[in-house]
């Protein structure tokens, strides 16, 4: 119930964001609002996907720290630092969540309000996509520096993007791949091009050609044994790998991807001058997302949480999406539609790990 009625409230703020509020009012929804979506984080209690295991971490921070558990050398050192200074600090795990809160939806609310007008509206699409953060784990904490180094790209600020990044990979090393987007920011594509190279990706993964090759060079270069031991690892977490028949798993996200990424290409040119840099250059990595997606899904599966760091930049594509129509009534139509749409990625979220994710408790349950 509570997720139903966090979709309605941020649905209806969203409604708002067309009708251009003042700009105080705006401000002081949009704090309560990410506010409340943090305290709801904070207070949370056995929920969300591996629960248990952070739970743990925290709990034994210090034998982390120092090394103690097979398991230390598979957590990143920067994220066993972060619950190391927290238990230190308060040993109640409400604080680290607190901080986890913080750091995951407080840093992505942040460049949200900097870098979008329709700010109710991309966090709506992020509320539906990734159930706004409330259950986050460590990529996703990695992920808002990613943000941060996103907002620097786009500045042309190399050093300040950089150590956002090495900052994202302290937390999670898979951050990494992210180096790759100060040049796909600034690449410059038409509509022609992301078109082929979005169904030419869909044809190379279909017959999976890519992950041959990959398993191919990770044998041939130095490091390529760890990069694949951590790849296992993260396989045998289970987190968002897929599950069933893979060719099922893989036409359904396909089909998925491939309906919403045309109509984004179609936009480029009725993007205000404005925006157009920032929104092609969001484009250009949702569209590199997509290319992981499509060329791994089938070989390691697991190779799609690589994706996440440059297809989470679709929620913002969703603002100036939006944005580009610029009769009123057609924008609420489109967004209506695409409400639809979100409601679904909600849904699928949500029923994933249903059982992790529902009931909603609390430290006060």
């Amino acid at each position: 119930m509570l997720y139903i009625f966090i979709f309605i409230l941020f649905f209806g703020l969203a409604l708002l964001d067309i009708f251009k509020l003042e700009h105080k009012v705006k401000d002081l929804l949009y704090f309560l609002s990410v506010s409340a979506v943090i305290i709801c984080s904070a207070i949370r209690w056995e929920t969300g996907a591996d629960w248990e295991s952070y739970y743990y971490l925290f709990s034994d921070a210090e034998e982390y720290w120092k090394g103690k558990y097979s398991e230390s050398n598979q957590i990143e050192f920067g994220y066993v630092w972060l619950n190391y200074i927290i238990n230190n600090i308060n040993t109640h795990y409400t604080a680290m969540l607190l901080v986890n809160a913080l750091l995951a939806i407080g840093i992505k609310s942040y460049f949200i309000r900097k870098e979008t007008k329709m700010l109710f509206i991309v966090f709506f699409f992020y509320y539906c996509y990734y159930i706004a953060d409330i259950a986050s784990v460590r990529q996703f904490v990695a992920l808002s520096f990613v943000i941060v180094a996103s907002y620097y790209i786009g500045r042309k600020n190399k050093v300040a993007s950089f150590i956002a990044i090495i900052t994202a990979c302290s937390i999670h090393y898979s951050a990494i791949i992210f180096v790759l987007a100060y040049w796909l920011y600034w690449l410059e594509t038409t509509p022609k091009i992301l078109y082929f190279i979005l169904g030419f990706s869909f044809i190379l993964g279909f017959f999976n050609i890519a992950g041959h090759i990959l398993e191919l060079v990770l044998g041939l270069i130095p490091g390529g044994s760890f990069i694949q031991s951590k790849l296992m690892g993260y396989q045998e977490e289970g987190l968002e790998s897929a599950s069933g028949n893979p060719y099922l798993f893989f036409v359904l996200g396909a089909a998925k991807r491939l309906v919403i990424m045309p109509f984004f290409i179609w936009r480029m040119h009725y993007i205000s001058k404005i925006d157009f840099v920032r929104y092609r250059g969001y484009l250009n990595l949702v569209i590199f997302g997509n290319i992981v997606y499509f060329v791994f899904i089938l070989s390691i599966p697991v190779m799609q949480r690589l994706s996440v760091y440059f297809s989470f930049f679709e929620v913002f594509i969703w603002g100036f999406f939006i944005l580009s129509f610029k009769d009123r009534s057609l924008q609420i139509m489109v967004f209506i539609i695409a409400a639809l749409y979100a409601a679904m990625r909600l849904y699928l979220q949500i029923n994933v790990y249903y059982d992790e994710y529902i009931p909603f408790k609390t430290i006060f349950s």
